[in-house]
């Protein structure tokens, strides 16, 4: 596997600015120093390693792509656990703000993630979705979850079923971290102005 070392702002590689070829992992590592590699994944925010899978993280976790991290949760680089603790985590501190979120269900999230993170140390990976923290609008029927579609007189409203986008999320392994609050009926009647 060769690796492009470059600039993520721009998108540029070595390989673009210079007339050198191409480093391969084991060439790069030999370069930088078992010392200096293992310092600069220290310093990411969520404890990253050096990944067998190929990803680099440049950056906070939550800003990486949902393929990148998923591709790590496969390689069994990643806890579904540990990311979604995460997840968790960043919701208690930028929510207050926000605002986004009507229900966080952050028991059932990490009860979710456990058997997620079971079955891919067992070899029963679902795909790209299994062991990835999700939020679906408030709008979706979630079975013994209180679904209130933007409006105060459905406030105690908990369907008995799962709208079929959840369960089909469900199926894939997808860790539901809560409801998204959305605009009051979801909008309707908001063209008509």
């Amino acid at each position: 596997m060769s690796m492009d070392v470059g600039d993520s702002r721009t998108g540029r590689t070595r390989a673009d600015t210079s007339r050198h070829r191409n480093l391969t992992r084991r060439e790069l590592l030999a370069v930088l120093g078992g010392g200096a590699v293992l310092s600069l994944y220290s310093a990411c925010p969520w404890g990253s390693r050096p990944a067998s899978s190929g990803v680099v993280i440049d950056g906070p976790l939550h800003y990486a792509s949902l393929m990148d991290v998923a591709k790590l949760i496969e390689a069994k680089e990643l806890s579904p656990v540990e990311l979604t603790r995460l997840m968790l985590d960043r919701i208690a501190t930028v929510d207050g703000r926000l605002n986004s979120y009507a229900t966080v269900m952050t028991e059932h999230a990490l009860a979710a993630a456990r058997i997620a993170e079971r079955e891919i140390r067992s070899g029963q990976y679902r795909g790209p979705l299994h062991g990835i923290p999700i939020a679906v609008k408030d709008l979706c029927y979630t079975k013994g979850v209180r679904t209130m579609g933007g409006l105060g007189v459905l406030a105690d409203f908990v369907p008995d079923f799962d709208a079929t986008v959840v369960t089909k999320l469900n199926e894939a392994g997808a860790i539901l971290v809560g409801k998204l609050n959305l605009t009051e009926g979801a909008g309707l009647g908001s063209e008509l102005r």
